[in-house]
């Protein structure tokens, strides 16, 4: 059986000054780092459920997470660089919520979660090789969970 992983991004930001809550589109996400720990990037076109749980792990103990997200055809690419530009011009709160999905033979068998709801940027984002947007996250309290199945990451006993 063949294993595939999918990344997935999704964040909502918080402006501190116009006290509102702004959205930002559902990104793929081709890899991710932590800084700090192993020095390693999950490349999720080869990567193991052992990997994805200890870099979360990392990111949760070292309170960081570098995100790799590829071009899109949409220009979501460039409408989450400039959303996320303004927010760490502003150091704005953001929530974050990082869900690498495993598949096989097409049918969603696991999903991991990493989720924030207090971080913010470390900078603005930036294109680095190959094109891929680099998101660079401080985390505040995140939370790690894990579902199997189709069922959603549950994170019940997994932040104690």
């Amino acid at each position: 059986m063949a294993m595939t992983y999918k990344g997935e991004l999704s964040y909502i930001t918080f402006s501190r000054k116009d006290n509102k809550y702004v959205g930002g589109p559902f990104v793929a996400i081709s890899s991710f780092s932590v800084v700090g720990g192993s020095k390693r990037t999950i490349n999720l076109k080869a990567t193991s459920d052992f990997s994805i749980s200890t870099e979360f792990e990392q990111a949760r103990q070292y309170k960081n997470i570098t995100l790799f997200m590829p071009p899109t055809q949409g220009g979501d690419d460039m409408q989450v660089a400039l959303q996320l530009s303004e927010n760490a011009a502003k150091n704005n709160l953001m929530i974050l919520n990082l869900n690498i999905e495993k598949f096989t033979n097409g049918k969603r068998i696991a999903m991991f979660r990493l989720m924030d709801w207090g971080a913010t940027l470390k900078k603005p984002p930036q294109i680095v090789a190959e094109g891929l947007l680099m998101i660079e996250v401080s985390l505040g309290k995140a939370e790690i969970g894990y579902g199997e199945g189709d069922k959603d990451a549950d994170f019940i006993g997994l932040d104690e």
